[in-house]
């Protein structure tokens, strides 16, 4: 069972191309009561477009300077207005070179994995959890406007 306690979170901005805020959450996941990984998440607020961007930290936390740990890099998206993700190389995340944070892996080296299926227990149980990101998923799987159709335009002939 995976447990997740919610720590902080931070409002940055205005984003470049949007004019909008950024909010990073982070907390902590503890399997049977014993610190198992820590999580980051960031999206911008009114923007589905952008996404969300996550981070996890897997490994033993309960030797917070010593541990072995792996991160994990998720892009969060909802193209048809449910959720989805997708593994994503954890340095080109925000939080991918923090030190302490453990040893950020690939996305080839995550897939097909255990820790592939971990990352993922550990996703969905944030989800359930942090009701922080409940504003996440509104703003993700938001009905986007249909394109207006435009014809084909024609050129004249001479």
């Amino acid at each position: 069972m995976l447990r997740v306690e919610t720590t902080n979170h931070k409002d940055s901005g205005p984003c470049p191309c949007c004019g909008d805020l950024t909010r990073s959450v982070w907390g902590h996941v503890f399997r049977d009561d014993e610190p198992r990984a820590v999580y980051y998440v960031r999206w911008t607020l009114n923007q589905s477009k952008h996404g969300a961007i996550w981070m996890l930290s897997i490994g033993d936390w309960v030797d917070a300077e010593h541990g072995h740990r792996e991160c994990v890099g998720l892009d969060c998206r909802a193209p048809d207005g449910n959720i989805a993700f997708m593994l994503v190389d954890a340095a080109t995340t925000p939080w991918g070179s923090a030190p302490g944070l453990g040893t950020p892996l690939k996305r080839e080296e995550v897939l097909g994995t255990p820790l592939a299926q971990e990352a993922f227990d550990v996703v969905d149980a944030v989800l359930a959890q942090d009701e922080r990101l409940a504003l996440m998923r509104a703003t993700l799987e938001q009905p986007r406007p249909a394109r207006a159709w435009k014809p084909a335009s024609r050129k004249r002939r001479r």
